[in-house]
C-alpha cells in the first residue's frame, strides 16, 4: 500500500459564487498514484484484455539519446464497453522499460465515460464529458525506473435544467517527483491531524 502526507500546501480561491458548480471529481493524490499504470495496469496494459485492443508499433522515438518503440492502441471494433482508451506507448528498445504513456478515453466513449468521474452532483444539472487526457512518465535511478511526472486533463459541459448551452469547465492536475530516497525509506504512522481533507 502507497502511503503519502502533506508537510505544505496552499490553496488559493478567486471564484465568482454564480459559477459555482457543486460536484465531486474524482480526484486527489490517492487518484493520482493510482495513474502510476505499471503498479496499477489499466485494461490495456494487461495481459488479460490484449483482445480488447489493436496494437500496432508506428515508430521509433529518440529521447534523451536513446531510441523508444512507439506503439499506438485503439480499442478492437466490437471489444467491450470497459475499452474505451486509445493511446501512444514508448518502450526504451534496449532495457525494454516504459518510458511513458499517454492515453485518452477515445471521444466515441465519452458519453460512457462521464458517469466513471463524476461521484455526486447536483440532480438539477446535466454533465456530459468532453475529453479526458493522460500522460505518466517514468525516469531512470540508478539500475531502476521509478514514477517521474503525471498529467491529467479533463473536460466537462455543464448544464442546469432549462439551461441551453451549459458552461465548460476544464481542469488539469499535474504530479511531479522531484527526489527520490531509497535509504532512508520507512512507514509513517496514520496522521492524526484533520485538518486537511481526506483525499
Amino acid at each position: 500500500q502507497d502511503q503519502f502526507k502533506i508537510l505544505k500546501g496552499r490553496k488559493s480561491e478567486l471564484v465568482n459564487a454564480n459559477d459555482t458548480v457543486m460536484l465531486r471529481l474524482k480526484a486527489g493524490l490517492n487518484t493520482m498514484l493510482m495513474l502510476d499504470v505499471v503498479k496499477n495496469p489499466p485494461d490495456f496494459m494487461s495481459t488479460d484484455y490484449l483482445d480488447e485492443y489493436v496494437y500496432r508499433m508506428t515508430d521509433i522515438v529518440v529521447e534523451d539519446g536513446r531510441d523508444n518503440y512507439a506503439i499506438e492502441f485503439v480499442p478492437r471494433p466490437g471489444a467491450s464497453p470497459s475499452a474505451i482508451y486509445s493511446g501512444r506507448i514508448i518502450i526504451d528498445i534496449n532495457d525494454m522499460a516504459f518510458r511513458w504513456i499517454e492515453f485518452h478515453v477515445s471521444p466515441e466513449y465519452l458519453g460512457q465515460a462521464t458517469n466513471l468521474y463524476i461521484l455526486r452532483k447536483p440532480s438539477n444539472l446535466t454533465v456530459k464529458m468532453l475529453k479526458a487526457n493522460y500522460k505518466v512518465a517514468f525516469r531512470q535511478t540508478g539500475n531502476k525506473y521509478y514514477l517521474h511526472m503525471i498529467q491529467c486533463e479533463t473536460g466537462f459541459r455543464i448544464r442546469k435544467r432549462k439551461q441551453l448551452s451549459g458552461t465548460v469547465y476544464n481542469t488539469k492536475l499535474e504530479m511531479a517527483v522531484t527526489g527520490i530516497d531509497t535509504v532512508d525509506v520507512s512507514r509513517f504512522p496514520a496522521c492524526a491531524d484533520r485538518r486537511w481533507p481526506a483525499p
